[in-house]
C-alpha cells in the first residue's frame, strides 16, 4: 500500500449523517453537528467515501441531491481512494470506519477527537490503553468546563471546543504521555520517559499555554521560566507571569478550567487559587477579587 496517501474515512449514510432517511429521503434528518464536523475532517485533508447500502440509481442520486443540498463534503460514494495501490473489492479500504452498524451510537460532538486520537495510536504505535485514557479523561475534563461555564450563562459551541489543541498535531502525542503521566503518579504506578519525550511534553505545554486565552500564559510577552520543566504544577523556579491584562471573559474561562481540574482530583479549588494567585500569576486586586466572586458561585454548584 502507498505510504504517500491521506487517511481515509468511511462513513455510513443512512441511521448515520440522516435518521428516517431510507428509502425516502423526503423524511431525512440530519444528525446534530454532522456537517459541522464532516467538512472539518475535508478542511484537514481527510479522504472520505460515502460507504452506503443504496443500491439503485436514484436512492444513491437522492442521497448525493441530500449532501450537496447541505454542504456536505466528500471525495467518493462507495469507491476506494484512486491511487491506492491495495484495492480491495467489493469492500471499502478506510483507516476509519463510521456507521451505526459498528457503533452503540454516534456523537458526532466527538468523531472528529475521536479520530484523531486513533490515527495516532496506530500511526505511532503508543499504546492503546494510554490513548483511550487521554481521550476519556480530556472529554471529561472538556464536559466539565462546559457544565460550569454554562453556569455562568454562556452558552457552548462545540466546535469551539475548550482545550481543543490538545487533539492537533503539535499537541496531541505529547499530551497522551503528559495525561498517562499523571494517571500514573496518581497511583503509583512507575512511568519514566525519555529525555526527548520530556522535550516534547515541555514544548507541547508551552505551546498549549500560550495558544489558549484561558491560560494566564496566553496573556504576557513572557518567555522564559513559564513553567517548571520538572514539575508542570509547580510555581517554584519559574517567573511571577503578568496576567493582568487578562480580560474578564478569559477569567471565567480560567475559573470554569481551576474548577473542573478541581473537581477530577477530588480537591479544593479556592485552596489552589490561594497557592497560586500573585504567586505564580500576577492579577490585579480587581482581578483577584473577580477570580474569587466566580469562584464561590462556582461552588455553589454540585457536581
Amino acid at each position: 500500500m502507498s505510504h504517500e496517501r491521506p487517511a481515509i474515512i468511511a462513513i455510513d449514510f443512512d441511521e448515520t449523517i440522516v435518521t428516517n432517511g431510507f428509502p425516502t429521503i423526503g423524511n431525512a434528518q440530519l444528525k446534530p453537528y454532522v456537517v459541522e464536523v464532516m467538512n472539518k475532517l475535508y478542511d484537514k485533508g481527510y479522504y472520505i467515501i460515502i460507504w452506503t447500502c443504496r443500491y439503485t440509481n436514484q436512492h444513491i442520486q437522492d442521497m448525493v441531491t441530500f449532501l450537496d443540498k447541505h454542504g456536505i463534503p466528500y471525495d467518493s460514494i462507495n469507491k476506494n481512494y484512486t491511487t491506492m495501490e491495495f484495492k480491495p473489492y467489493p469492500k471499502i479500504y478506510a483507516d476509519v470506519y463510521i456507521d451505526d452498524r459498528s457503533l452503540f451510537s454516534i456523537d458526532w460532538k466527538w468523531i472528529y477527537e475521536f479520530i484523531q486520537v486513533k490515527l495516532i495510536t496506530e500511526n505511532v504505535g503508543i499504546e492503546k490503553e494510554m490513548a483511550e485514557y487521554f481521550f476519556t479523561r480530556t472529554k471529561q475534563h472538556i464536559e466539565l468546563f462546559n457544565k460550569y461555564y454554562s453556569y455562568l450563562g454562556y452558552s457552548i459551541n462545540y466546535m469551539d471546543k475548550h482545550d481543543s489543541s490538545k487533539f492537533e498535531n503539535l499537541e496531541l502525542l505529547p499530551y497522551i504521555y503528559i495525561t498517562w503521566s499523571y494517571y500514573c503518579k496518581q497511583n503509583k504506578i512507575v512511568f519514566s520517559t525519555s529525555d526527548l519525550l520530556d522535550a516534547m511534553m515541555y514544548e507541547a505545554t508551552i505551546h498549549h499555554i500560550k495558544t489558549n486565552s484561558h491560560h494566564p500564559e496566553f496573556w504576557t510577552t513572557q518567555t522564559k521560566n513559564i513553567i517548571n520543566k520538572d514539575n508542570r504544577d509547580s510555581n517554584q523556579n519559574v517567573s511571577l507571569i503578568d496576567a493582568t491584562s487578562m480580560p474578564f471573559k478569559s477569567l471565567d474561562q480560567l475559573c470554569c478550567d481551576w474548577k473542573a481540574v478541581s473537581v477530577e482530583k477530588n480537591n479544593n479549588v479556592l485552596d489552589f487559587a490561594k497557592q497560586n494567585i500573585n504567586k505564580r500569576w500576577k492579577f490585579t486586586e480587581e482581578q483577584e477579587k473577580y477570580i474569587y466572586t466566580v469562584l464561590n458561585k462556582l461552588e455553589q454548584f454540585t457536581t
